[in-house]
């Protein structure tokens, strides 16, 4: 699936040249995005390198072009946040100006809060506000000729990205999902439960194009903020350690959330993270809690399961490493066609009137709004 996301890091020469090297990069363009006046998914009037060095508002931007079956949002962004400096006021290295600025800019919809989300994150990792500018494309005027592919014409031209950098982004791999959803579930697995022969929980959920739907992929390093919390771990109850460390399952239709409706968000009992909301929890009659997607697919992480003789998908918590499930093909079609069967002894359920005081306002949207 082809997918476009514009990204503003400072000098594009060097930016452009990072987001080149990473895996599931189709194509590159620079050129000026944002400027003022411009409208929401129109092109803009045309500007030229000299005017947007006279303040003309705009920032530098890479239009990336990428296939997200090899590489996902989450994956690019993360990939981006290293070679920024979040908290820097239009100046990135030694280029300094309103040109300058960190930005991500998107064309479809859907992006808006997986991206928000993400911003989230690193905002929690680093405990303060970043400087990053957020919202849709408002205008975009391709740069001119010399500055398209500028390094790999001047191989030692000036680049504010470090050689290291670049050797990082042709090393780094978004960890694949298994298999694809091409069988239908085939057999009964324990406690009765769907288990389907291969799951590709990423490209099954793409077809839903909701706010939200999982990319095919995570980066190789684990957010930390996921970690799970020594304090959490002590008080987890034998059923809840059994669950999330030893991969075991509670009985069906015993679990206190399976029929929990009410709105609000379901976070990892042994780090705190979010994984899922209200608004994507269904009663599947399952016997343990059904969800059609995470929040991101970031936050969890699908892993082969080969236990009882067949093949499944296990979901772990991509932070902390908790067991909570698995996920099957078997959801409702209108819902994306997933099913995240998830042990409630794996999750806490924080309401909605408790999010905020809990520090989980960003996900708040998420809740209020239909998805």
């Amino acid at each position: 699936m082809r997918k476009v996301i514009y990204l503003a890091g400072g000098c594009f020469w060097g930016l452009e040249r990072f987001l080149g090297e990473l895996p599931g990069t189709l194509g590159t363009r620079v050129g000026y995005a944002n400027g003022p006046g411009a409208a929401a998914g129109t092109p803009g009037d045309p500007v030229s390198y000299e005017e947007v060095c006279g303040a003309s508002g705009h920032a530098e931007a890479v239009e990336l072009t990428y296939d997200r079956s090899v590489a996902g949002l989450r994956f690019i962004l993360e990939q981006f946040f290293q070679v920024i400096d979040p908290l820097s006021v239009n100046q990135q290295g030694n280029d300094v100006g309103v040109q300058y600025r960190t930005g991500i800019y998107w064309v479809d919809p859907a992006d808006q809060v997986p991206t928000e989300l993400e911003l989230a994150t690193l905002e929690r990792r680093l405990g303060q506000p970043v400087a990053i500018e957020c919202g849709p494309l408002r205008g975009f005027s391709l740069a001119e000729d010399y500055h398209q592919d500028y390094l790999l014409k001047n191989p030692g031209g000036y680049c504010h990205i470090s050689p290291a950098a670049m050797a990082a982004a042709r090393a780094a791999r978004p960890i694949p999902a298994f298999g694809l959803a091409a069988n239908p579930p085939s057999a009964d697995g324990p406690n009765g439960t769907l288990v389907a022969d291969s799951v590709d929980p990423a490209g099954a959920a793409d077809t839903a194009g909701a706010v939200g739907a999982a990319d095919p992929a995570a980066v190789v390093a684990v957010d930390p903020v996921g970690a799970a919390d020594p304090a959490r771990l002590a008080a987890l109850s034998p059923l809840q350690y059994a669950v999330t460390q030893q991969g075991s399952t509670e009985l069906p239709f015993t679990g206190e959330y399976d029929q929990t409706f009410a709105p609000g968000i379901y976070v990892d009992i042994s780090s705190g993270q979010p994984l899922f909301v209200s608004s994507q929890k269904f009663d599947s009659g399952c016997g343990w809690p059904a969800f059609a997607r995470p929040i991101t697919s970031g936050l969890v992480q699908e892993v082969e399961d080969r236990s009882y003789g067949r093949v499944r998908t296990e979901v772990r918590s991509a932070g902390s490493g908790a067991h909570l499930g698995h996920v099957f093909a078997d959801g409702p079609a209108d819902m994306g066609g997933l099913r995240y069967c998830v042990n409630s002894a794996a999750l806490e359920f924080v309401p909605l009137e408790e999010m905020a005081s809990r520090g989980y306002e960003a996900f708040l949207p998420l809740i209020e709004e239909p998805q």
